[in-house]
């Protein structure tokens, strides 16, 4: 008879579903009814009434309203003897899950990964994990339920998901009351911004913090009791925020709130009346901090109203955003001292002889990103330090440094004057630098006293080279030399310099051998002379001369006549001008077109000399023929005169 009803109940809500109204069927699992056999034969915007006990983990991939209550008193219950699946699973849009008096066992109690589910008026309890796991969800409402004894959260919020938590009561789980983790965001104790009364929850006595905002995540806590949990009643770490108004939250076992990794928080204030600007307060103390900070945290908003055996605040770290100097004098138990001389000291420590820091940083634009460094100090043993714009891993290094002035006292944001750019270049009157240097107009470089010059030297390359003023002034440009120390960077090249030497009025090009002395290799003189260590020079009277000692020559050999003429035979007299000097006439040779004999190795260039070398050869050789010819003529001569 059962099964023949359970058939009736199936053909009659295909009858309706087909003419498209909503059915309710009822599931009594104490006289062998199988809930997910209802699930499986319902259709979306059916209600299924549950009555006894379901030994049975059940997947919802419909959107129907599953109710435990009969006879308006919630008595149902849902017991998940599988422990590695959920005890319910909900794989489906708009589902409702409501008026359980007991959903339990399995891994989860209530599983969810789809959009807009309602879970309300449950006891959710004593599963192998968490209470409610909402993973990659998007908004269900959690509300009204008693979610308890489970054996890590009561609820989880994991995997970039979203959930309204609201009028539940949270107790008794053996980690954490609510865990908001990996990108995930919720409202705890109220449903829209536009709430004027809180919609409180309850979180106590879990083994845990009461709630936990960690990882990218973010959390609106507004109007709840949190109290007596074994950790903080609130911890928001790494890189996540929270804003926190109207609770009570006291009697945990840590911190009422603490702060860490780079996160911050909101508090309410007092500057409104809405829910959403009343300050926190505590009842009975937290065993430690009313509200701790660490390292890179940032709060802000009405300190002071929550407190614990230790006080009401600890700053433990940098980077903290306060309201006021008064807030860091009496909350944080800072080193803060405004002296008669107007200076005001800053410190995470106040005993002697201890490393101290201190910092501030910008809230970011994105809030699930690292604040922005402004500045940090370090006073060490060894130290005193301070960093502008990042040198801390506690928050994002500043991608633009900017320094302005004005020219009197009442001047609006004034005039950049420098910048130094993201890719490192500094500019100087100009905010747009474009090389590591890059300064809008001129440079002058002086020293107002003392003897020393100066130098600007490039000390990344294998050797050095600097340009140097030395202390009688004289400009000097040197390639691996040290003016400092007069010695060579690498003694195994060789040196050069070039140098203005103003008192021996002269310019001179310095060459250092390896394993010699520096030795002037040419000289351009105040007379205009030019002299060089080839041996050739030019004289101030403007003559050029050639090197032609016989200390500069080797393989010396007689230029025979034969080849003075053959050569001058071949050297073809033009006239021409310079491509670059159109009307300055010249005479001479083609460089590629002369004999071996007076060619150079590129055949770009002649030598004068050689060219002189060989008519002074032919003239010679021309001399002797023509004194062998004017005997020959005198003898002849002779013999006319005589007759023989």
């Amino acid at each position: 008879m059962r099964l023949f009803g359970l058939v009736v109940i199936g053909v009659f809500f295909g009858f309706l579903a087909s003419t498209g109204e909503a059915a309710t069927i009822n599931v009594n699992c104490s006289t062998g009814g199988v809930l997910q056999t209802a699930i499986d034969g319902a259709a979306s915007g059916d209600t299924i009434s549950v009555n006894g006990i379901c030994n049975e983990n059940v997947d919802v991939d419909k959107s129907v309203v599953i109710d435990g209550k009969q006879l308006g008193i919630p008595t149902a219950e849902i017991h998940g003897p599988d422990t590695a699946q959920p005890t319910v699973k909900i794989r489906a849009g708009s589902v409702t899950i409501k008026n359980f008096h007991s959903i339990q066992g399995g891994q989860d109690g209530i599983y969810v990964s789809v959009c807009g589910p309602t879970i309300l008026n449950n006891t959710v309890q004593n599963t192998g994990r968490d209470g409610i796991l909402v993973f990659a969800g998007t908004n269900p409402t959690i509300n009204g339920n008693t979610i308890q004894t489970n054996t890590r959260y009561g609820i989880d919020l994991y995997a970039n998901s979203f959930a309204t938590i609201i009028n539940n009561t949270i107790t008794s789980n053996t980690s954490d009351g609510i865990a908001i983790t990996e990108t995930s965001a919720a409202r705890i104790g109220f449903s829209s911004g536009s709430d004027t009364v809180a919609s409180p929850n309850t979180i106590t006595n879990n083994g845990g913090r009461g709630i936990y905002v960690y990882s990218s995540s973010n959390a609106r806590i507004v109007g709840n009791t949190i109290s007596g949990n074994a950790g903080e009643g609130v911890r928001v770490a790494k890189l996540s925020h929270a804003d926190i108004a109207n609770n009570t939250i006291d009697n945990n076992q840590q911190h009422g709130i603490f702060v860490r990794e780079d996160s911050g928080v909101n508090l309410g204030n007092g500057s409104g009346t809405t829910i959403f600007d009343l300050p926190n307060d505590t009842t009975v103390n937290n065993l430690k901090w009313g509200i701790s900070y660490s390292t890179g945290a940032y709060v802000a908003g009405r300190l002071g109203t929550l407190n614990g055996d230790n006080g009401a605040s600890d700053c433990s770290g940098i980077g903290i955003t306060i309201s006021s100097l008064s807030d860091i004098a009496d909350d944080f138990g800072i080193d803060v001292v405004t002296a008669s001389n107007g200076l005001i000291r800053l410190g995470n420590a106040l005993g002697n002889n201890t490393t101290k820091t201190v910092g501030m940083v910008l809230r970011h634009y994105n809030n699930g990103e690292e604040p922005v460094i402004l500045f940090g100090g370090t006073s060490t043993s060894a130290i005193n330090s301070l960093a502008f714009g990042g040198g801390s891993a506690s928050g994002n290094a500043a991608t633009q440094l900017d320094f302005y002035t004005a020219p009197n006292p009442t001047t609006p944001v004034g005039t950049s004057r420098m910048t130094i750019a993201s890719n490192g270049n500094i500019g100087i009157g100009t905010t747009a630098p474009s090389r590591n240097l890059d300064v809008s107009g001129g440079v002058p470089i002086m020293q107002n006293a003392g003897t020393a010059g100066f130098d600007f030297k490039n000390t990344g390359a294998t050797f050095g080279s600097s340009i140097s003023v030395g202390t009688a002034g004289n400009p000097n440009l040197y390639g691996n030399w040290s003016a400092a120390t007069n010695a060579k960077d690498d003694v195994t090249k060789v040196a050069w310099a070039l140098r203005l030497d103003i008192g021996g009025d002269r310019f001179r090009v310095v060459r250092v051998p390896v394993g010699g002395s520096p030795a002037d290799v040419f000289d351009v003189n105040g007379n205009g002379s030019i002299t060089s260590s080839t041996g050739a020079f030019l004289s101030a009277g403007g003559a050029w001369t050639d090197a032609s000692s016989r200390e500069y020559k080797e393989n010396i050999k007689e230029l025979t006549s034969e080849e003075a003429i053959n050569t001058l035979a071949g050297l073809n007299p033009i006239k021409y001008n310079y491509k670059t000097d159109k009307d300055e006439r010249h005479l001479g040779f083609i460089a590629e077109d002369v004999p071996d004999l007076v060619a150079v190795k590129d055949r770009k260039g002649l030598s004068p000399m050689d060219i002189v070398a060989v008519l002074t050869k032919v003239v010679q050789e021309l001399k002797a023929r023509n004194e062998m010819l004017e005997e020959r003529l005198l003898t002849l001569e002779s013999k006319d005169k005589t007759g023989k």
